[in-house]
């Protein structure tokens, strides 16, 4: 329940669907569970607001309550209820909403309702990408309007501080396994049925910062490791003396401009890990790595005799691997592999490059900045064809 003026909408998340109004079922419910609900604003919400800034809220008179209880049976067997409590604040002025935002939020709503809609089979995946697109293009057009300083006239795109990587998240989506459309006529970033409905299903369950993990993959460089990444982080980096966690390399954007012959990369996109090394890689390294006795790729994890390069990029797959429950398979993509690794499983991942292949959402970075920016500028360009057309009604002609 919420405070008078707001009324729960859509329910989304790790449960099935409402039973009643307000009621949700759910078997089990996990650290990693997930319930997501709209919020509509159905009526005036009571404010005593001075000057309509969210810091001048005092006391719990100027939020709004959210209380959502928990009905539940514990592992005693014990019938328990949890009351969650929430006391946001309000506020009059659509800036503070925009300063307010949350990226991650904003990003796994809109990927909930449109996984789920697809998922469905509701909406087909064209019409959900275009809604993706839509929305997205009309967040930034609201901003832009009524939070862009009346004296700017720029003809440039305007992002909001808090939501400026909203498209290149939204370009990511677009080509995830999620809503990627297959490819016409090659074989380049194919997806399976079985792939398209792990990842609809991840994103209608995951958490938010699972899901903008999930938009933009992390990719870092294994074979030029810098001085601390693979190994355990010392006390006096604040960690504990026990169980310190292996420091990770940082991370480089997802183009292939990066990539070179002598290169190896590991991309986390939260389902899976993808290892991609070029054909000038050392064969030392792969040796070092890979135990292909089989046949196959097999990591070999921490074994002995291995060197040391090769014992801290295990230990970093280690760590990535036991840090995220849903990573289930780490998937090896060489460069010009045979078995299509390499075009279905790791190119469709640099998702800031330009994909010739997918003719609806092929987008570089740069292409879907501007194909944002067009929309923006013809919903502006709507709204004053709207003001001209009303102007000249006033004068009493037809």
């Amino acid at each position: 329940r919420a405070s008078k003026g707001l009324e729960t909408g859509e329910y989304m998340g790790s449960f099935g669907r409402p039973q009643r109004r307000n009621d949700v079922i759910a078997p089990v419910m996990g650290v990693d569970s997930v319930m997501a609900l709209e919020l509509k604003h159905e009526g005036q919400i009571q404010t005593n607001l001075t000057g309509g800034s969210m810091m001048s809220a005092s006391a719990f008179s100027n939020n709004v309550c959210i209380q959502c209880a928990v009905l539940y049976t514990d592992l005693a067997g014990r019938r328990r209820i949890r009351v969650h409590t929430m006391f946001p604040p309000k506020t009059t002025v659509l800036q503070d909403t925009f300063r307010s935002a949350d990226l991650d939020a904003v990003v796994a709503m809109m990927c909930m309702r449109a996984a789920n809609a697809a998922f469905s089979g509701s909406k087909v995946l064209s019409k959900v990408r275009e809604a993706l697109i839509e929305k997205m293009a009309h967040i930034l057009f609201v901003y832009r309007k009524f939070c862009n300083p009346p004296k700017s006239q720029s003809t440039k795109l305007v992002l909001p501080e808090t939501l400026k990587l909203l498209p290149v998240m939204m370009l990511g989506i677009l080509k995830s396994d999620a809503f990627r459309p297959q490819p016409s006529g090659q074989n380049f970033g194919v997806v399976s049925t079985d792939e398209r409905a792990a990842a609809l299903l991840f994103l209608s369950t995951a958490r938010p910062q699972d899901i903008t993990s999930f938009a933009y993959p992390r990719m870092v460089l294994l074979s030029q490791l810098d001085e601390f990444a693979g190994f355990p982080r010392t006390p006096q980096d604040g960690f504990p003396p026990e169980g310190e966690p292996t420091a990770l390399p940082a991370s480089v954007p997802l183009s292939s401009e990066f990539l070179a012959d002598d290169r190896m990369f590991l991309v986390d996109t939260g389902l899976r890990l993808v290892l991609w090394y070029g054909k000038g890689c050392s064969p030392e390294l792969l040796q070092d790595i890979f135990d292909t006795s089989t046949g196959v790729y097999r990591l070999r994890l921490g074994e002995e005799g291995q060197g040391e390069l090769a014992m801290r990029i295990s230990a970093i797959i280690t760590r990535i691997l036991e840090s995220k429950s849903n990573l289930t398979q780490v998937v090896v993509a060489p460069a010009g592999s045979s078995d299509g690794a390499e075009q279905n499983q790791y190119l469709p991942l640099l998702i800031e490059d330009k994909n010739i292949a997918l003719a609806q959402s092929g987008w570089s970075y740069k292409e879907f900045l501007k194909v944002a920016h067009r929309r923006i500028m013809d919903k502006m360009a709507q709204e004053r064809a709207q003001k001209d057309f009303q102007a000249w009604e006033m004068l009493g002609y037809q």
